[in-house]
């Protein structure tokens, strides 16, 4: 019995060192999605320096007179450089294959319905924990997502202003899966997960307004959604003037702002303003007269002013462009 109990706590050990190598290494891929990326190469050679020193250390076990502790050391060496082996030579094959890009069927389907939200937990599946838990209860609990396709004219060319994790992004691209989404965030981390997350003809820069995206051609579809209390009135017209010149003359303007009302403040806007403060950025919320004002001023016609979800703040406004823009 004692034996058969240092036999399993061997195993254990075995067991656990090469899931240590793999974890290290399926981390990389979630990180970086990319064999060849200059960062992989740490991370091989982290794992193969804790593998060797793993491997000098009970090697000399092996050395020893003693049959046991020989015998331990032995079993020890075999099963970590089988480990290590199969982690370099077995899991990057699949890992290449289970991370390959995403191709969507363009076949018509209906906004949030099963095949819908399926498409969209695939897009994010094999993220790590936090982006993929964020989407899942963002779309889950945000009345965006069962409003947001109202305003929505199957977009050929998108630009997001603030996209986040991408969620909006990954919605419309499971819904349209021919979209081509230009993105622009200022959290380095965010534009990764995003980016993994729209088409290969798509692309999410690092970088935060007044600044646009960075692409050649015109979009017929512009968002700006729960972002726009982090600009100041100079960047928030700085960012419309940057924006005009980035969509068509037949753009469209989609926005979601959050309104303050009078009397007691929602917890979502309590919640919101804590977050900034402790994180020390400014915000700067307006008025749905100061707002529409500013999108007349730099030629946008209101369509649509409606509320998003039900006893809350936050308001959708989409704009066209005027005739005078489209001459110009």
């Amino acid at each position: 019995r004692p034996l058969n109990f240092a036999g399993l706590m061997l195993s254990v050990v075995v067991i656990g060192m090469g899931l240590d190598y793999s974890l290290y290494l399926i981390r990389a891929y979630q990180r970086y999605r990319e064999d060849n990326h200059p960062f992989q190469d740490h991370i091989r050679m982290t794992i193969f320096l804790a593998a060797a020193s793993t491997l000098i250390g009970f090697g000399a076990l092996s050395t020893g007179d003693h049959n046991l502790m020989r015998d331990l050391g032995l079993f020890l060496v075999l099963g970590i450089g089988f480990a290590l082996i199969g982690t370099f030579l077995l899991l990057p094959a699949m890992l290449n294959y289970l991370f390959k890009p995403i191709v969507l069927a363009e076949t018509e389907i209906t906004p949030n319905s099963a095949t819908h939200l399926k498409r969209i937990r695939r897009l994010y599946r094999h993220l790590y924990a936090y982006p993929r838990m964020f989407a899942r209860f963002k779309i889950l609990l945000d009345p965006m997502f069962r409003e947001i396709s109202r305003y929505l004219n199957r977009p050929k060319v998108l630009i997001d202003v603030g996209c986040g994790f991408g969620v909006p992004a990954a919605w419309i691209r499971a819904l349209y899966p021919d979209v081509t989404i230009f993105g622009i965030e200022p959290d380095m981390e965010r534009v990764k997960v995003a980016s993994m997350v729209v088409n290969t003809n798509s692309r999410i820069d690092h970088g935060s307004a007044p600044d646009m995206p960075d692409f050649t051609g015109l979009a017929d579809t512009a968002m700006m959604l729960d972002m726009i209390h982090y600009l100041s009135d100079a960047d928030l017209n700085l960012t419309l003037d940057n924006l005009l010149l980035k969509l068509a003359p037949t753009g469209k303007l989609i926005m979601r702002v959050t309104i303050p009302r009078e009397g007691n403040v929602p917890l979502y806007r309590r919640i919101e303003e804590l977050r900034l403060k402790i994180m020390g950025i400014n915000y700067y919320f307006r008025s749905l007269a100061k707002i529409k004002q500013i999108l007349i001023t730099k030629g946008f016609i209101i369509k649509t002013i409606e509320p998003s979800g039900s006893k809350r703040e936050e308001v959708w406004i989409v704009g066209e462009l005027s005739d005078l823009n489209r001459v110009k």
